[in-house]
């Protein structure tokens, strides 16, 4: 997975779009999802499908089989649904809401957050073992690393990129 942390207005979802068309996965689907848009009691059969009867419907991971799934303000997500979506990011393995049956999805997850994750650990709204799992990479702030190229080329225009 991939984490990427800023401001709203620093382009996370331009920068997840571009890692996904830099990548293998390029030609196949890119999915980007609210998290804060996803009802509750609607997010776990949007996630992972859903099966009533005869009836089935899958979820956007599996929709984006072999491609990315964008996972906006993840932290917006239940904490309950946090669990369900580390033990997708651990092995790709997601059972739909009323089955039993495993199913598995190699998808590229990519999170946002506006917040620092770390505020979000410390208030309660994200899971430590979701946030050690997500935060595999040392943290950058690319709006921060852009601003110093436009420095260091005598530019001093700090606006929002």
């Amino acid at each position: 997975p991939l984490l990427i942390q800023g401001e709203t207005g620093t382009g996370k979802d331009l920068l997840a779009k571009a890692c996904h068309f830099a990548s293998l996965r390029r030609e196949k689907k890119f999915i980007a999802v609210n998290c804060a848009g996803l009802p509750d009691e609607d997010a776990e059969s949007e996630m992972f499908g859903r099966k009533v009867g005869d009836s089935e419907t899958i979820g956007f991971f599996e929709y984006a089989n072999e491609g990315t799934v964008l996972l906006d303000g993840i932290a917006e997500l239940s904490l309950s649904l946090q669990a369900k979506l580390l033990r997708f990011l651990t092995d790709g393995s997601f059972r739909r809401v009323g089955e039993e049956k495993e199913h598995h999805a190699n998808v590229r997850v990519i999170c946002t957050s506006q917040e620092p994750m770390e505020k979000l650990l410390e208030q309660g709204k994200l899971r430590s073992d979701l946030f050690h799992r997500l935060n595999v990479l040392e943290p950058v702030s690319y709006r921060t690393k852009i601003s110093e190229v436009r420095e260091s080329k005598g530019q001093r225009d700090t606006e929002t990129i």
